[in-house]
């Protein structure tokens, strides 16, 4: 009870959830710079199958772009809403 009311408790309570929320953060941001790499990986694969890059710029860019703005955007958007949230509490 002594620890309670010098607000001890609530202290490493806090200490407890700061740490795992940084944790939580740093594996996430891991994960996405990762991916993001991968992907890089697989449109510069994929730019070395063409044989020019004008004309993969002019078609498969444009297409890829959109294909992903169409299907992901929303999920993406909601994802970003969420770590820019301070108060968040779930996805």
């Amino acid at each position: 009870m002594q620890e309670l009311e010098k607000g001890v408790l609530l202290n490493q309570i806090e200490t407890l959830l700061e740490q795992a929320r940084y944790k939580v953060s740093t594996t996430v941001n891991n994960a996405l710079l990762i991916t993001y790499m991968e992907i890089g990986n697989l449109i510069v694969e994929d730019i070395n199958n063409h044989s020019s890059i004008s004309d993969y710029e002019a078609k498969s860019l444009r297409k890829l772009s959109k294909d992903l703005t169409q299907k992901d955007i929303h999920a993406f958007q909601e994802c970003c809403k969420w770590w820019k949230n301070p108060s968040r509490t779930h996805l």
